[in-house]
């Protein structure tokens, strides 16, 4: 009997697919961001939705959470607009996104810094920067990287403890944009689409 459980697992274990790469409207993501897996895969245009705002991918670890957004448009006024400013009206939305959620008292002491521009490769991402208090996480300091990624609005959104190491914001935005901007990826047997 040991014999025949021991083959049946070992049948299952070589037969099933591991997802290593997600592949969002062409563009490929890993399945895991510094060794942490994706959790969620969200369409928030789903069948009931507005296409206009996309589709996420949520990477959670002890210390970070990721979140990649695809989309169009968030704010319907600004849907008809070039997507250049699209990407400059959400990147500006961000603080008041933030101020929103301090009268909703979710979040404290926000402290927004300077916005940049950062260059990766060829492409420029508009970078916002916060550290704040979530009620319930705690201290908390997030990035924001805007760009465009096949005609659509890229975000990329990083959120760490204020206590863990600085680097691993800077590390995890250079694995997302080295995936999605050159394929760049371990080779999969399995992979998840969204259209």
């Amino acid at each position: 009997m040991k014999t025949f459980v021991l083959f049946l697992l070992t049948a299952v274990l070589s037969f099933a697919e591991v997802t290593t790469r997600i592949v969002v409207d062409g563009s490929t993501l890993p399945a895991t961001v510094l060794g942490i897996p994706w959790v969620r895969l969200t369409n928030y245009g789903g069948a009931s939705g507005n296409p206009n705002q996309g589709i996420g991918i949520s990477y959670r670890g002890d210390a970070i959470k990721m979140d990649v957004y695809v989309y169009d448009s968030l704010n319907s006024d600004w849907a008809q607009l070039p997507l250049r400013e699209r990407i400059e009206r959400e990147n500006e939305s961000i603080p008041s996104v933030f101020e929103q959620m301090v009268e909703r008292g979710a979040y404290s002491d926000v402290k927004l810094k300077p916005r940049k521009t950062v260059v990766f490769g060829d492409r420029e991402f508009d970078h916002t920067e916060l550290d704040y208090t979530d009620k319930d996480a705690g201290e908390l300091n997030s990035h924001y990287y805007l760009s465009e990624l096949n005609g659509k609005i890229l975000k990329i959104r990083i959120s760490r403890d204020i206590k863990s190491e600085p680097s691993l914001a800077r590390e995890a935005f250079e694995e997302i944009a080295t995936s999605l901007l050159t394929g760049d990826v371990p080779p999969a047997r399995a992979s998840v689409a969204v259209r």
